[in-house]
């Protein structure tokens, strides 16, 4: 026959264990839960942001009242060198109030557009 600290130790253990199994089974409906939640929160807008950011687009033209020398950031931010390469794209020079700019090719969303070269004119290099 059992003692009474036996039998105390088999409900123990028998208690724990129906327990343990009642939490890990809150647990579950609980994450289950969660989860459509969350899927049904964010299912809508899956595609209502853009996956990456692909540039910082600086639009110039005439009438433009923008400092030479932030443009010239701008270019040195997009790692043109201030340094002419006849031949290759990707360089800005500077000549008094006028930079030249020898463009990189580059995929826009109406299409690949080729490498140029721009002569950007500015008003006392302001």
């Amino acid at each position: 026959m059992l003692s009474r600290a036996q039998i105390l130790r088999y409900l123990r253990l028998r208690y724990f264990g129906w327990a343990s199994l009642a939490l890990a089974f809150a647990a579950s409906v609980f994450t289950l839960y969660l989860d459509s939640r969350v899927r049904s929160e964010f299912e809508g807008r899956r595609f209502a942001l853009p996956a990456r950011i692909y540039a910082r687009p600086l639009e110039l033209h005439v009438g433009l009242h923008i400092p030479q020398q932030d443009v010239e950031q701008e270019l040195r931010d997009l790692g043109y060198p201030d340094v002419a390469r006849e031949g290759e794209s990707g360089w800005f020079a500077r000549s008094g109030n006028e930079l030249e700019i020898a463009l990189r090719p580059f995929v826009f969303w109406d299409g690949p557009q080729p490498a140029k070269r721009l002569r950007v004119a500015f008003d006392g290099g302001a």
